[in-house]
């Protein structure tokens, strides 16, 4: 019987082991939004109070779940909401764009696109400024939830379930880091246009806007560089965005040249030039990291949980290095500042 419990339950964390914790997020998230899905169609812009839906969704879940089923609080997911916080945030928005920026004057330079109109609605007579307003909405939705999910508590909850004896917690991180850019690269097969190439595409974008997080334990950079990277690429330059082309952009552009190159229908992410502004990216991120946190290194503390007891908003024993992070690991089982990794004294999560 105990080996019974134990399948679901880890004793010495005190909750549900990581399988279903997820799994329990899940339901969350589908009770939540089960209700308004009826009223859909009662919605004139039924895809942006279907965002809206989602990300109320998304957020009660991954938040209600954080606290009861994981037991850590809502800064320990990657939103400290601190200084630095909001400094890396404006800092991810204006790389998005620069990235974006990038890939059209790639592209226009090579004469592969063509600005065929300014100001652009997909309906006449619509009202440009409304459309914008529903695009900025939309993408400041999906770049929040999408990380908040993916990265915030995907990726942390399967670094700590792999976490373990006979995974060191630097290994669990990198296997999370890819089993969860996987999971984000097939919530996006269902896209129009969507291909084997443009889903690797996507794959790497996710590998990209983890690299932030497993660098830094906050999720401020990845937001801010998926808000705006999604918003330059469909509303400023009129590219398609994973495969949905917008209803009101800035610049109406066509789109001519090798898809290999440009991604053709489904956006830069499926081309080689979507590549190049994610190699920019990473560069570019790097050396941020660098610069304003002294050191490159995967946290490890991401990848470990606390089982002393400790309040996890007790943050008093950290130090600056962990403390970044959110405290999560505070106690016995925090992860020393150089990084190094170590096995946690708790079993296998998973």
């Amino acid at each position: 019987m105990g080996y019974f419990t134990a399948i679901f339950w880890n004793r010495p964390e005190g909750r549900f082991r990581a399988l279903w914790r997820l799994l329990g997020q899940i339901l969350l998230f589908v009770i939540v939004v089960a209700p308004f899905v009826p009223l859909f169609r009662y919605f004139k812009w039924s895809f942006v109070a279907g965002e809206g839906i989602q990300t109320l969704g998304m957020t009660v879940s991954v938040f209600v779940a954080a606290r009861f089923l994981d037991r850590r609080t809502i800064r320990t997911l990657g939103l400290a909401l601190d200084g630095r916080w909001w400094f890396d945030f404006v800092f991810g928005l204006l790389l998005g764009a620069a990235a974006m920026t990038l890939v059209f004057g790639i592209e226009r330079g090579a004469g592969w696109v063509t600005v065929r109109d300014t100001f652009w609605t997909d309906t006449a007579g619509a009202s440009f400024g409304r459309g914008l307003v529903m695009m900025v909405f939309l993408f400041a939705c999906a770049g929040f939830i999408e990380e908040l999910f993916s990265r915030g508590y995907l990726l942390r909850n399967l670094a700590e379930g792999f976490c373990g004896r006979a995974i060191q917690p630097g290994g669990a991180i990198v296997a999370a880091w890819f089993l969860s850019s996987t999971v984000f690269a097939l919530l996006h097969l269902g896209n129009d246009n969507a291909s084997a190439i443009s889903l690797v595409g996507i794959f790497l974008a996710g590998l990209l806007l983890a690299l932030p997080f497993v660098l830094t334990g906050q999720l401020a950079i990845g937001i801010g560089l998926h808000m705006t990277w999604n918003f330059f690429e469909g509303c400023v330059y009129g590219f398609p965005v994973s495969g949905e082309d917008l209803t009101a952009r800035f610049l109406d552009t066509h789109v001519t040249g090798p898809e290999t190159w440009t991604g053709g229908a489904f956006g830069p992410e499926g081309g080689w030039v979507g590549l190049i502004a994610m190699l920019f990216c990473l560069v570019v991120i790097l050396l941020w990291v660098r610069l304003f946190y002294g050191e490159l290194k995967l946290q490890t503390a991401l990848a470990v949980y606390p089982v002393s007891g400790k309040d996890v908003n007790d943050q008093s024993d950290l130090n600056d290095g962990d403390r970044i992070n959110g405290g999560d690991n505070a106690g016995e089982n925090a992860v020393p500042s150089t990084g190094s990794p170590h096995s946690p004294t708790s079993p296998t999560d998973s």
